[in-house]
Protein backbone atom coordinates (compact mmCIF):
# COMPACT_ATOMS: atom_id res chain seq x y z
CA UNK A 1 0.00 0.00 0.00
CA UNK A 2 2.81 2.74 1.34
CA UNK A 3 4.27 2.23 -2.74
CA UNK A 4 0.84 2.83 -4.38
CA UNK A 5 1.12 6.10 -5.66
CA UNK A 6 4.32 5.38 -7.33
CA UNK A 7 2.28 3.66 -10.35
CA UNK A 8 -1.35 4.70 -9.77
CA UNK A 9 -3.67 6.91 -9.18
CA UNK A 10 -7.47 6.55 -7.81
CA UNK A 11 -9.87 9.93 -8.82
CA UNK A 12 -13.67 9.50 -8.51
CA UNK A 13 -16.07 10.65 -11.20
CA UNK A 14 -19.20 12.15 -10.61
CA UNK A 15 -22.34 11.75 -12.21
CA UNK A 16 -26.00 10.13 -12.27
CA UNK A 17 -23.80 7.10 -10.76
CA UNK A 18 -20.26 7.27 -9.61
CA UNK A 19 -17.27 5.50 -10.56
CA UNK A 20 -13.90 5.80 -9.58
CA UNK A 21 -10.66 6.39 -12.22
CA UNK A 22 -7.28 4.54 -11.95
CA UNK A 23 -4.54 6.28 -13.79
CA UNK A 24 -2.09 3.90 -14.02
CA UNK A 25 1.68 4.47 -14.92
CA UNK A 26 1.72 0.91 -16.87
CA UNK A 27 1.10 0.07 -20.14
CA UNK A 28 -0.36 -2.28 -21.98
CA UNK A 29 -0.56 -3.60 -25.93
CA UNK A 30 -4.08 -3.78 -27.98
CA UNK A 31 -6.20 -6.72 -27.01
CA UNK A 32 -4.64 -7.38 -23.90
CA UNK A 33 -5.97 -6.30 -20.19
CA UNK A 34 -3.20 -4.55 -18.32
CA UNK A 35 -2.33 -7.14 -15.73
CA UNK A 36 -0.72 -5.41 -12.44
CA UNK A 37 1.77 -8.57 -12.09
CA UNK A 38 4.89 -7.32 -13.53
CA UNK A 39 5.66 -3.85 -12.33
CA UNK A 40 8.15 -1.40 -14.27
CA UNK A 41 9.49 0.28 -11.18
CA UNK A 42 12.14 2.46 -13.15
CA UNK A 43 9.31 3.30 -15.69
CA UNK A 44 7.00 4.01 -12.67
CA UNK A 45 9.26 6.46 -10.65
CA UNK A 46 10.49 8.45 -13.92
CA UNK A 47 6.82 9.21 -14.24
CA UNK A 48 6.10 9.93 -10.75
CA UNK A 49 5.16 13.60 -10.01
CA UNK A 50 3.96 14.39 -13.76
CA UNK A 51 0.27 14.04 -13.20
CA UNK A 52 -1.89 14.82 -16.05
CA UNK A 53 -5.30 14.44 -15.00
CA UNK A 54 -6.96 15.69 -18.47
CA UNK A 55 -7.62 12.14 -19.05
CA UNK A 56 -9.66 12.13 -16.19
CA UNK A 57 -11.14 14.76 -16.92
CA UNK A 58 -11.93 13.81 -20.69
CA UNK A 59 -13.55 10.31 -19.02
CA UNK A 60 -15.88 12.19 -17.59
CA UNK A 61 -17.21 14.51 -19.70
CA UNK A 62 -17.53 11.25 -21.85
CA UNK A 63 -19.78 10.01 -18.87
CA UNK A 64 -21.89 12.73 -18.57
CA UNK A 65 -22.10 13.14 -22.19
CA UNK A 66 -23.54 9.57 -22.40
CA UNK A 67 -26.23 10.24 -19.20
CA UNK A 68 -27.17 13.50 -20.94
CA UNK A 69 -28.50 12.03 -24.48
CA UNK A 70 -29.13 8.27 -23.16
CA UNK A 71 -30.10 8.50 -19.47
CA UNK A 72 -31.45 5.19 -19.63
CA UNK A 73 -28.24 3.77 -21.10
CA UNK A 74 -26.10 5.94 -18.34
CA UNK A 75 -28.13 3.58 -16.01
CA UNK A 76 -27.44 0.32 -18.09
CA UNK A 77 -23.67 0.79 -18.32
CA UNK A 78 -23.97 2.34 -14.09
CA UNK A 79 -25.45 -1.49 -13.18
CA UNK A 80 -22.59 -3.42 -14.38
CA UNK A 81 -19.26 -1.00 -14.42
CA UNK A 82 -17.87 0.62 -11.20
CA UNK A 83 -14.40 1.94 -13.04
CA UNK A 84 -11.81 2.91 -15.61
CA UNK A 85 -8.46 1.90 -15.86
CA UNK A 86 -6.06 4.51 -17.69
CA UNK A 87 -3.39 2.91 -18.88
CA UNK A 88 -0.51 3.66 -21.67
CA UNK A 89 -1.24 1.93 -24.91
CA UNK A 90 -2.05 1.77 -27.98
CA UNK A 91 -5.28 0.47 -27.75
CA UNK A 92 -7.90 3.13 -28.76
CA UNK A 93 -11.02 1.06 -27.86
CA UNK A 94 -12.24 -0.50 -24.03
CA UNK A 95 -10.69 -3.98 -22.83
CA UNK A 96 -12.44 -6.13 -20.14
CA UNK A 97 -11.67 -9.03 -18.74
CA UNK A 98 -13.71 -11.78 -16.68
CA UNK A 99 -11.20 -11.45 -13.87
CA UNK A 100 -11.82 -8.13 -13.37
CA UNK A 101 -15.54 -7.52 -12.89
CA UNK A 102 -16.72 -3.81 -13.10
CA UNK A 103 -13.56 -3.05 -14.60
CA UNK A 104 -12.70 -1.38 -18.20
CA UNK A 105 -9.35 -0.73 -19.13
CA UNK A 106 -8.65 2.34 -21.62
CA UNK A 107 -5.90 4.56 -23.23
CA UNK A 108 -4.40 7.24 -21.35
CA UNK A 109 -4.86 8.82 -24.47
CA UNK A 110 -8.60 8.99 -25.64
CA UNK A 111 -10.55 11.27 -27.04
CA UNK A 112 -14.25 11.93 -25.57
CA UNK A 113 -15.74 10.00 -28.47
CA UNK A 114 -12.92 7.25 -27.65
CA UNK A 115 -14.20 7.31 -24.46
CA UNK A 116 -18.58 7.41 -25.02
CA UNK A 117 -17.47 4.00 -27.71
CA UNK A 118 -14.71 2.53 -25.39
CA UNK A 119 -17.68 2.55 -22.42
CA UNK A 120 -20.84 1.51 -23.93
CA UNK A 121 -18.26 -1.58 -25.48
CA UNK A 122 -16.89 -2.22 -21.84
CA UNK A 123 -20.69 -2.03 -20.39
CA UNK A 124 -21.12 -5.08 -23.18
CA UNK A 125 -18.57 -7.06 -22.56
CA UNK A 126 -19.40 -7.17 -19.02
CA UNK A 127 -23.01 -8.13 -19.03
CA UNK A 128 -21.94 -10.97 -21.70
CA UNK A 129 -19.91 -12.37 -18.79
CA UNK A 130 -22.24 -12.50 -16.21
CA UNK A 131 -24.60 -14.41 -19.04
CA UNK A 132 -22.10 -16.30 -19.94
CA UNK A 133 -21.20 -17.71 -16.57
CA UNK A 134 -25.26 -18.48 -16.74
CA UNK A 135 -25.84 -20.19 -20.19
CA UNK A 136 -24.13 -20.64 -23.02
CA UNK A 137 -24.12 -18.96 -26.12
CA UNK A 138 -23.47 -21.25 -28.46
CA UNK A 139 -23.96 -25.03 -28.94
CA UNK A 140 -20.91 -26.92 -26.93
CA UNK A 141 -18.05 -28.93 -29.21
CA UNK A 142 -17.01 -27.59 -32.38
CA UNK A 143 -16.37 -23.63 -32.83
CA UNK A 144 -18.54 -22.91 -36.10
CA UNK A 145 -16.22 -21.07 -38.29
CA UNK A 146 -17.01 -18.48 -40.82
CA UNK A 147 -15.06 -16.95 -43.79
CA UNK A 148 -15.72 -12.99 -43.95
CA UNK A 149 -14.49 -12.28 -47.82
CA UNK A 150 -14.02 -8.48 -47.10
CA UNK A 151 -11.76 -9.01 -44.77
CA UNK A 152 -10.03 -11.59 -45.53
CA UNK A 153 -10.46 -13.55 -42.31
CA UNK A 154 -12.20 -16.09 -40.38
CA UNK A 155 -14.84 -15.31 -37.04
CA UNK A 156 -16.49 -17.78 -34.70
CA UNK A 157 -20.02 -17.81 -34.37
CA UNK A 158 -19.91 -16.83 -30.89
CA UNK A 159 -17.16 -13.60 -31.66
CA UNK A 160 -19.84 -12.71 -34.35
CA UNK A 161 -22.83 -12.37 -31.96
CA UNK A 162 -20.76 -10.88 -28.99
CA UNK A 163 -19.05 -8.32 -31.92
CA UNK A 164 -22.80 -7.13 -32.92
CA UNK A 165 -23.91 -6.86 -29.54
CA UNK A 166 -21.02 -4.15 -28.86
CA UNK A 167 -21.91 -2.60 -32.46
CA UNK A 168 -25.06 -2.25 -32.16
CA UNK A 169 -25.22 -1.01 -28.77
CA UNK A 170 -22.40 1.41 -29.78
CA UNK A 171 -24.53 2.98 -33.07
CA UNK A 172 -27.52 3.17 -30.65
CA UNK A 173 -26.06 6.06 -28.55
CA UNK A 174 -24.00 7.38 -31.24
CA UNK A 175 -27.15 8.15 -32.69
CA UNK A 176 -28.22 9.81 -29.73
CA UNK A 177 -24.92 12.08 -29.32
CA UNK A 178 -25.02 12.32 -33.25
CA UNK A 179 -28.21 14.77 -32.22
CA UNK A 180 -25.96 17.29 -30.63
CA UNK A 181 -24.39 19.93 -33.69
CA UNK A 182 -20.97 19.66 -31.85
CA UNK A 183 -20.66 15.96 -32.14
CA UNK A 184 -22.93 15.01 -34.97
CA UNK A 185 -20.14 14.77 -38.25
CA UNK A 186 -17.91 12.43 -35.97
CA UNK A 187 -20.89 10.28 -34.29
CA UNK A 188 -21.85 9.72 -37.64
CA UNK A 189 -18.60 8.59 -39.35
CA UNK A 190 -17.93 6.26 -35.82
CA UNK A 191 -21.94 4.74 -36.75
CA UNK A 192 -20.47 4.02 -39.93
CA UNK A 193 -17.40 2.29 -39.25
CA UNK A 194 -19.80 0.03 -37.18
CA UNK A 195 -22.53 -0.51 -39.07
CA UNK A 196 -20.19 -1.84 -41.81
CA UNK A 197 -17.99 -4.02 -39.48
CA UNK A 198 -21.99 -5.53 -38.66
CA UNK A 199 -22.44 -5.88 -42.65
CA UNK A 200 -19.12 -7.31 -43.69
CA UNK A 201 -18.50 -9.32 -40.44
CA UNK A 202 -21.39 -10.11 -38.17
CA UNK A 203 -24.76 -10.25 -39.96
CA UNK A 204 -23.55 -12.33 -42.62
CA UNK A 205 -22.30 -15.22 -40.29
CA UNK A 206 -24.79 -14.69 -37.78
CA UNK A 207 -27.59 -15.40 -40.46
CA UNK A 208 -26.03 -18.56 -41.95
CA UNK A 209 -24.88 -19.97 -38.52
CA UNK A 210 -26.66 -22.91 -37.19
CA UNK A 211 -24.97 -22.88 -33.41
CA UNK A 212 -26.51 -20.42 -31.75
CA UNK A 213 -28.44 -21.48 -28.09
CA UNK A 214 -31.75 -20.53 -26.92
CA UNK A 215 -30.08 -17.74 -25.09
CA UNK A 216 -27.59 -16.82 -28.01
CA UNK A 217 -30.73 -16.71 -30.41
CA UNK A 218 -32.59 -14.83 -28.09
CA UNK A 219 -29.80 -12.41 -27.52
CA UNK A 220 -29.32 -12.23 -31.49
CA UNK A 221 -32.73 -11.12 -31.68
CA UNK A 222 -32.23 -8.56 -29.11
CA UNK A 223 -29.36 -6.82 -30.93
CA UNK A 224 -31.36 -7.02 -34.29
CA UNK A 225 -34.27 -4.90 -33.15
CA UNK A 226 -31.81 -2.43 -31.61
CA UNK A 227 -32.79 1.09 -33.13
CA UNK A 228 -30.40 2.69 -35.64
CA UNK A 229 -28.42 -0.47 -36.34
Amino acid sequence: AGTTGRFWNVAAIRGRQSHYAIESRLGFAAGNFPWPTVLDTQTAIAHRGRQDSSSVDTLTDAIALIGDVSPDYAEWIGNVVDGFLLANGPASYGISSPDFPGLIALSSTGGLLDYVESTVAGACHQYLFQLLLVTPLTAGGTEEIHYIPARRFYLTTRRALIAAHVHANVIAVLARVAAHPKHAAAARMRMARRRLMLDTDCWPALERCTQLTEAGSELYACVRALPAT
